[in-house]
């Protein structure tokens, strides 16, 4: 074989990999599960309804209630509805499955390995097909992780404004994820400080965008809602209960395997060491790994679900 040939079809390889993982996820995502609903699902469907009919997130009652976990879904299925008319469970469902096949592609398109992990993950299938936030918030992580990088490496207005959205999005998708995103910049900007980086003024100001977007957050719900936080999250805080967060760690892994908390231990534990050694790192590896960190914390001290 020519030379040529050799790296053309090392080119290819890499280029059918990708959809290859894709298609693996559906067909597993779609024969495992296909639709893995529940009524949580429909709490969300609700608040996008009045919101597309109404012009507000109401509860059953016509009271003004963010009783969604996902504000960021709330808004995409509510506009969705508005522009479409497809049923609200349809389209719940087709943005949980499409959020989670572009999560795997970006994966796979960066590390092959990592995109392989997910789309065999059950968890992640399972949560994919079930019409809820996981998938969208784990693909409005991968984006500010991208957008992360690309703003600390080449700062402008652009790149600034794209990555506030990107932040915006993410946090308002789950109750803790401003907690978390804020935690995640906090820690690139720690690592950028210790090792005299030239982006450490630019890791602050992305630690700064992150607090005005949870301030923001919770200014927006105390005008429209009278409270900082959504309903399910007020209803389940219960304070620091670390005992509690472990049984939960260990009763999931038990019953879900133990593949996907081994490999994210692993990955966090490998990008913990060359921080120490101060091995220079992409902005986006530190962004997902404070971020996966602060996950499995905030599900520690919060004492599980």
């Amino acid at each position: 074989m020519s030379r040529s040939a050799a790296s053309t079809g090392r080119g290819i390889l890499p280029a059918l990999g990708v959809p290859a993982v894709c298609l693996g996820f559906l067909g597993l995502a779609l024969v495992l599960f296909g639709s893995a609903g529940n009524d949580d699902s429909h709490i969300t469907y609700w608040s996008a309804y009045t919101l597309a009919t109404k012009g507000q997130i109401l509860s059953y009652n016509g009271v003004p209630l963010e009783q969604s976990s996902s504000l960021t879904l709330v808004l995409v299925l509510g506009l969705l509805y508005a522009l479409t008319g497809i049923p609200l469970p349809t389209l719940g469902w087709a943005v949980s499955v499409g959020a989670g096949l572009a999560v795997v592609a970006l994966l796979a398109r960066r590390r092959p390995v990592a995109g392989l992990l997910a789309a065999c993950s059950l968890p992640f299938l399972y949560w994919s097909t079930s019409g809820m936030e996981a998938s969208l918030t784990a693909l409005l992580l991968l984006v500010v992780a991208g957008l992360g990088e690309r703003f600390l490496d080449a700062p402008s207005l652009r790149s600034r404004i794209l990555v506030a959205l990107a932040l915006a999005g993410a946090a308002a998708s789950r109750p803790e994820m401003p907690l978390l995103l804020v935690g995640a910049t906090g820690a690139l900007a720690v690592v950028e400080l210790v090792s005299r980086s030239p982006r450490r003024r630019v890791a602050l100001e992305l630690v700064g965008l992150a607090l005005g977007v949870a301030v923001l957050l919770v200014l927006i719900r105390l005008a429209f809602f009278g409270v900082p936080a959504p309903n399910p999250a007020l209803m389940k805080s219960g304070g620091f209960e670390v005992a509690g967060g472990m049984r939960y760690l260990l009763a999931s892994a038990k019953q879900l395997g133990w593949l996907m908390p081994a490999a994210a231990l692993v990955g966090i534990g490998l990008l913990a060491v060359e921080i120490v050694r101060r091995r220079p790192l992409a902005g986006s590896a530190i962004l997902a790994g404070a971020a996966g960190a602060a996950g499995i914390g905030f599900c520690l001290v919060s004492g599980g679900d």
